[in-house]
């Protein structure tokens, strides 16, 4: 800070010379000099921030910034501070004056968003590439009905470097299901979806529990890619059975949001029409009977110990 600054800024004391002078560490000849140079002329005060000190984890952040003239209202704050209030509240401030112009110090919070309103954005822009529930194709060489299990775990959109998992997962799937229909009648499909099927759970990245995880897109882009390939696969796995079982699992990465996911999913199809069966109660563990075949799911993540015995 220059000396100009600070006697400019002695001028609030209002004190004598000889103490502004000692104060400063100056001769009071000097300062009587400079005084009168500062009177004449005021430095100029420009207004700007100065620090920027934000907690990813906490979802806080420190701002700090040089006023012309006092803050009074928590909306000159804002503007000062240039505070984004689509992203960030304003939880607490205050205002020191200064040698160079009023001290102005900001807390803000990161505003946490609902995931219901990535599911509501996400189906009001629902828009399918692809045509609903088509011809169905039973492979009728085989009179013996069989029932067949894809359980998709751990597919983790919006992991980072899982930018082709939508590619992958229909190659797997197309694959998977051609190969059933050829040797198979397919009486019947079990299809089990979660299980981490997102790999965050926050607007912050984060897991359910709060980990912070490597993502590589952001919460709302990968809900969607997500319920886009969920979608198609429901659709396509249809056409090669008479009855679709869609089960849906929670993981421990994506509680909340693979179940709205699931649940949006399940109001998109026309079951009746369809034979579509969708269960998508939120439950750790489920239980599918076929004929005299019992079929359990979970993702593993609870209850580790005694999974087998229950």
């Amino acid at each position: 800070m220059s000396l100009h600054s600070k006697v400019y800024g002695s001028l609030k004391w209002k004190r004598s010379v000889e103490y502004c002078a000692s104060k400063l560490g100056i001769s009071q000849e000097e300062y009587k000099k400079i005084k009168a140079e500062v009177l004449k002329s005021p430095p100029k005060v420009s207004e700007k921030i100065i620090e920027w000190k934000e907690n990813i984890e906490a979802g806080t952040a420190e701002i700090k910034g040089i006023a012309v003239h006092e803050p009074r209202t928590a909306e000159d704050i804002i503007e000062l501070l240039k505070i984004d209030t689509t992203k960030w509240k304003l939880s607490s401030y205050w205002n020191k004056e200064t040698y160079s112009g009023w001290m102005v110090s900001a807390m803000v919070t990161a505003i946490k968003h609902e995931p219901k309103d990535v599911l509501a954005d996400v189906i009001a822009n629902f828009k399918p590439e692809y045509q609903p529930v088509g011809e169905v194709f039973i492979n009728q060489k085989f009179d013996r009905d069989s029932v067949g299990i894809l359980s998709t775990q751990d597919l983790h959109f919006g992991k980072e470097d899982n930018q082709w998992i939508f590619h992958h997962f229909k190659q797997a799937v197309t694959n998977l299901v051609q190969r059933a229909f050829m040797s198979h009648k397919l009486h019947k499909i079990i299809y089990v979806i979660g299980g981490d099927l997102l790999n965050m759970d926050t607007f912050s990245g984060a897991t359910t529990s709060g980990t912070p995880v490597d993502n590589g897109q952001r919460a709302q882009h990968a809900y969607k890619e997500a319920f886009d390939a969920l979608y198609w696969s429901i659709n396509y796995l249809k056409q090669f059975c008479e009855n679709l079982h869609v089960v849906y699992v929670p993981g421990n990465h994506d509680r909340l949001s693979s179940y709205h996911l699931a649940h949006a999913l399940s109001k998109c199809f026309d079951t009746e029409d369809y034979s579509i069966y969708f269960d998508v109660e939120y439950a750790e563990r489920k239980v599918v009977v076929y004929g005299n075949n019992f079929f359990s799911f979970g993702h593993g993540d609870v209850s580790k110990k005694n999974i087998a015995l229950v």
